[in-house]
């Protein structure tokens, strides 16, 4: 199948930083190989929950942005392939009808047994912790339907990242924030990619209502050592 990079990458919001991040250049080492073999997993079928957890620079988002490049294309639903289907052979019966239009035809025909015409590309969003919670504060005090309708839009793509989750400052609005975002994402039962320094103990301890939620996905710990503090010790 077609993977979705890089006609998409600009559309998933990575930030240069990240653009290069993928499974091929991933260190892998003993204390990080099951980690990333988790991964890859979820990336092929993601569900649910994945909760990535670990000391800053041991490559939890590294991982995470591999996932959204590594997403399997999504079959279109059956109402929308049967008309795909019409059009298609609809278009190889005009050209076979018209003289000099043969290589066209064939090209048509070949697009149609290939199947790749039944799948779109993954829509998937790279989100920032801290953007989710600017963005979702900016509409004007507990306009709750806006807010919705904000939760609504990240609803509608097929896998999310939410990285650095844990890093603010947990007021009462903050917890509700991304309760409304976790709690609609667990009862629409769709897939979405967490990275904290906290363990989910420590987010229980803060905000149990979304710890009980995440428990129920993969909950996994990266025990590596922060590489970017290592690479500098090194030069």
């Amino acid at each position: 199948m077609v993977r979705i990079y890089p006609g998409l990458l600009s559309k998933v919001g990575l930030t240069p930083l990240h653009r290069n991040m993928s499974f091929e250049n991933f260190v892998i080492n003993k204390r990080n190989k099951k980690v990333y073999e988790i991964s890859k997993e979820y990336s092929s079928n993601p569900e649910g929950f994945l909760y990535l957890y670990g000391k800053p620079g041991c490559g939890k988002t590294h991982l995470t942005v591999s996932i959204l490049k590594s997403l399997h294309p999504v079959r279109y639903p059956k109402n929308v392939l049967a008309e795909k289907e019409r059009q298609l052979r609809d278009m190889i019966e005009y050209y076979e009808m018209i003289k000099g239009m043969k290589e066209e035809a064939e090209r048509n025909r070949e697009f149609f047994e290939n199947g790749q015409w039944q799948f779109r590309p993954a829509k998937a969003l790279f989100l920032k912790s801290f953007h989710y919670t600017t963005e979702i504060s900016s509409y004007a005090g507990y306009e709750a339907k806006s807010k919705m309708d904000y939760i609504n839009s990240l609803m509608n793509y097929d896998c999310i990242a939410l990285d650095d989750f844990g890093m603010e400052n947990f007021t009462d609005s903050v917890k509700h924030y991304f309760y409304m975002l976790i709690d609609e994402f667990y009862t629409g039962r769709k897939p979405m990619i967490i990275t904290s320094n906290r363990s989910i103990v420590e987010i229980n301890k803060i905000i149990p209502g979304i710890a009980s939620r995440l428990a129920e996905g993969m909950i996994i710990h990266l025990d590596d050592i922060d590489h970017r503090i290592n690479k500098e010790r090194n030069q």
